[in-house]
C-alpha cells in the first residue's frame, strides 16, 4: 500500500546564518527557526499524520515536536534520519571550505552521499512498512533530504537545490518500492520574513 511522506527540512539555526557547515554538531533553533516551525506547524494543522518522525539532532527533534504539537502522534526519533557527517570542517564557513578544498567530497571523513542516501531510504523504507498507506511527517537536514530526493529522482545529490529552512517536500512510496516526489522546497507558508 503507497505510503506518503511529508519531509520537512529543520528551522533556522544561527549556524544556518552564518553558513557554517552544521553536520552532526548538534545546533539548537535560532528565535527565526523557532518562528519558523510555528508556522509550520499551523500550515499543517489540518493535514492528518499517522506517525512523526526525526533525526535526533535538537533542532530537527525541536521542529518535529513543535509540528506535532497539533497532531499527538508517536514521535520517532532516529539517527539515519540526521545530517551528513562533515568531520573537521564542522563549523567552518561555506566560504572557508571552498577556499580550501575542491569540493566537499575530497575531505577526509566526510560521509559520503552513498552512506546517507542508503540510511536515509532505510528509514523511510522502514517506516513505509510499518505505516502503509499511511501519511508521515519527517523532519530532517539539507543534505541528508538531497541525498534521498536525488535517490527519488535518480540524479546525484549535489543536483538537487538546496533545502529552504522548514520547507515541505511530499514523496510517495509507492507498492513496488518506487518512490515519486509529488511537491518541492515550498516554504510559501512562511511570512516574507522568515524564508530562509
Amino acid at each position: 500500500m503507497p505510503t506518503e511522506f511529508v519531509i520537512v527540512r529543520h528551522g533556522q539555526t544561527d549556524w544556518n546564518l552564518e553558513r557554517r557547515i552544521q553536520g552532526s554538531t548538534d545546533i539548537p533553533l535560532n528565535d527565526t527557526g523557532r518562528s519558523q516551525a510555528e508556522f509550520t506547524r499551523e500550515a499543517l494543522r489540518e493535514d492528518h499524520f499517522d506517525a512523526i518522525a526525526s533525526s535526533h539532532l535538537q533542532r530537527a527533534e525541536f521542529t518535529a515536536a513543535t509540528i506535532n504539537q497539533q497532531h499527538g502522534k508517536e514521535h520517532h526519533v532516529d539517527e539515519r534520519l540526521s545530517e551528513r557527517g562533515f568531520a573537521g570542517v564542522e563549523g567552518w564557513t561555506v566560504e572557508q571550505v571552498k577556499a580550501a578544498f575542491d569540493s566537499f567530497d575530497a575531505i577526509v571523513d566526510v560521509e559520503s552521499w552513498h552512506e546517507v542516501t542508503k540510511r536515509m531510504l532505510d528509514a523511510l523504507t522502514e517506516l513505509a512498512a510499518a505505516y502503509p498507506q499511511g501519511r508521515v511527517l519527517v523532519v530532517a537536514h539539507g543534505s541528508s533530504i538531497r541525498a534521498l530526493l536525488g535517490a527519488v529522482q535518480g540524479i546525484p545529490p549535489r543536483e538537487v537545490p538546496s533545502m529552504l529552512n522548514c520547507s515541505i517536500t511530499e514523496i510517495v512510496r509507492n507498492d513496488d518500492g518506487s518512490w515519486v516526489m509529488t511537491s518541492f522546497n515550498d516554504n510559501s507558508h512562511l511570512p516574507e520574513s522568515l524564508r530562509t
